[in-house]
Order: structure tokens, then C-alpha cells, then sequence
């Protein structure tokens, strides 16, 4: 009984809070999960969905957010534990289909992998940047290449320049 308490108790110490691992850098092979799985339950309640960034972990508490890069090419991606495994000796970590396709590793498998826990705090500045990366970016075009503004466009320029003389009065068109 004893023995069992002990077991117990270094489990839930190790679930507890993984902030305190923060940083930890763990290496190990990382497999993803097949298509098949989309729409079946997790561990955590939810539904898995292949296009979510997700992970199974064997202990890590859920909504741990780990960083997850791909030593061979550099490319790394956040996902959130909601799941538990691999099942399979020898592997560390099970990625959404999404997540693995983001780190570059779809072809290969199973590969080796750094797994990084990361504090809320380095999680929410992560999701800023990657919120600034969806910004749309701005198209600059060259004025002359809009028809009612090039110059050459001898029928509607000096239509424009018109417009322009009488509501910009003092101001001298070139």
C-alpha cells in the first residue's frame, strides 16, 4: 500500500505544474498521427482534428504547450498536449498531422526531435508573432500602371489633371 502512495505521489508531483520544466529541452524520436484519426476522441475530451497543433505526451499535463523543432531542417511549430502517448517504445512525442507537416517530417515518419516546454508567458509571445506573420502584407504598384493615373493614357489623364487643377487651386500640376 505503501509502495502504491509512493507511485501516486511521484506521478501527480511530476503532472503538477510542468511551468517548472520550463525551457527543458528534451530529445527523442516524435511520430504524427494518420489521417484515419481525425474526428476520433482524445484522452482530454476533445476531438482530434489533423488540421489543429496538437501533440500526445505520455505525462505532460494537458494544455502544455511545448515547442517542437526539426533539428535537420530548423523548422519548428507550438503545439498544446490534449492527448496521451506514443505507445510505442522509444518515441517522445505523437503530432497532429498539421504540426508535423509544418516542421517538415511527413516523408520521414518518425524523426528525431527537440521538444522545449514553454511558460505561458513565451507561449503568448509566440502567438503575437505568429499573429503579426498573418498580417496582410501591403502591394505597392507604380501609379503609371493604373489607367485613370497614366500619364500615356491620352483619354483619361487629362480628365484626371482637370479634377485635380480645380480642386487642388494654387497648387501647380507638373
Amino acid at each position: 500500500m505503501r509502495v502504491i502512495l509512493l507511485v501516486m505521489f511521484l506521478l501527480v508531483s511530476t503532472l503538477g505544474n510542468a511551468q517548472h520544466h520550463s525551457g527543458k529541452v528534451m530529445i527523442g524520436k516524435a511520430s504524427y498521427y494518420a489521417k484515419a484519426f481525425h474526428g476520433r476522441k482524445m484522452s482530454n475530451g476533445q476531438i482530434y482534428r489533423n488540421e489543429a497543433m496538437t501533440c500526445a505526451h505520455k505525462y505532460l499535463p494537458f494544455g502544455t504547450h511545448l515547442k517542437v523543432r526539426n533539428p535537420k531542417n530548423g523548422k519548428e511549430v507550438i503545439v498544446t498536449v490534449t492527448d496521451r502517448g506514443p505507445f510505442v517504445s522509444g518515441r517522445i512525442i505523437d503530432l497532429s498531422y498539421a504540426a508535423a507537416k509544418e516542421i517538415g517530417m511527413l516523408h520521414a515518419g518518425v524523426l528525431t526531435v527537440e521538444v522545449s516546454i514553454l511558460s505561458e508567458a513565451k507561449f503568448r509571445e509566440f502567438e503575437r508573432e505568429k499573429e503579426l506573420e498573418k498580417e496582410p502584407e501591403i502591394k505597392r504598384i507604380p501609379l503609371d500602371t493604373v489607367p485613370a493615373v497614366n500619364p500615356l493614357n491620352k483619354e483619361l489623364f487629362p480628365k484626371l489633371k482637370l479634377n485635380l487643377q480645380t480642386s487642388l487651386k494654387g497648387l501647380e500640376t507638373i
